[in-house]
């Protein structure tokens, strides 16, 4: 079945979720970062919708969708599966995203065939830089600035601050990264924190226990993608997610920080492709 649907809206239970779902054969749900919406995987969807069947959604209190109750991303994501009535997906989350991807697949794998993770929170780990870390002053650098700037409501210098703390990163300089794209992720962090502002509604990932002390339960095939300029925080959980999880593969991608999909989109399609080619008939 091929389908074009954009822009839709569906009942995810404590969220009306804006989605796309785009394109026909096995099926891809794409979760965004916390500085972007859906429209961080537009190169993604444009590369494999011919291919693929690709939903991506707005998590709640991002972009177009918004909060009607009380509940959690995760379970916001596997109400959207349900809605959509997609089993045996291919699960794709981004930074913040890849956390809610990785709690919904611990609660119910048997719902995604595979996980890929880029540059991924994983809930309950530590993400606190130590301050002897060689990016350290970067990275307190960029972050104060961000906080102070949304604090005086400033949210486009906000976003400028945070798009060079994540997608440029803190061992780089601005010019590495194009303007256009730049500019892309900032006009999207800029209306999530104006969302945030608003009164976004807080939500934590209540799983317990948390992902971090799961890992070995794991056991759908996973791919974990990290930029090679990413932080050393991130790169720690890489590590660890390598070290525990039974059915993984590694990528990393040269020349990119903490949005590999964003900064160069067609290598990243083509590792997901390659991925989910390699995996047998009926993987689960």
């Amino acid at each position: 079945m091929t389908t074009s649907t954009r822009g839709d809206r569906l009942d995810a239970g404590s969220a009306t979720l804006a989605y796309d779902d785009v394109g026909g054969g096995d099926t891809v749900v794409f979760v965004h970062s916390g500085i972007t919406d859906r429209r961080m995987w537009d190169p993604q969807v444009e590369a494999l919708a011919d291919r693929y069947r690709t939903v991506r959604y707005d998590l709640q209190g991002w972009g177009e969708s918004r909060a009607t109750g009380e509940g959690t991303h995760r379970e916001e994501l596997l109400a959207l599966l349900d809605a959509l009535d997609l089993d045996d997906v291919h699960l794709v989350g981004c930074s913040f995203g890849a956390g809610v991807a990785l709690d919904a697949t611990l609660e119910r794998p048997e719902r995604v065939r595979s996980l890929t993770l880029v540059g991924p929170t994983v809930g309950g780990h530590d993400y606190e830089e130590p301050t002897d870390s060689p990016v350290w002053d970067g990275v307190a650098e960029r972050y104060e600035a961000s906080v102070e700037a949304f604090e005086a409501g400033k949210f486009r210098a906000a976003a400028e601050h945070e798009v060079a703390l994540w997608l440029v990163g803190p061992e780089r300089e601005q010019a590495v990264v194009p303007d256009p794209v730049r500019e892309w992720v900032t006009e999207m962090d800029e209306a999530a924190l104006r969302r945030e502002a608003a009164g976004r509604r807080e939500d934590a990932s209540d799983l317990d226990p948390p992902a971090v002390e799961r890992l070995p339960d794991l056991a759908v095939p996973l791919l974990v993608v990290v930029g090679e300029y990413d932080l050393p925080s991130v790169h720690d959980a890489v590590e660890r997610l390598v070290g525990e999880v039974p059915r993984v593969r590694l990528e990393v991608v040269d020349a990119t920080a903490h949005l590999p999909s964003v900064e160069r989109p067609a290598a990243v399609t083509a590792l997901l492709a390659a991925f989910w080619g390699g995996l047998p008939e009926g993987t689960t």
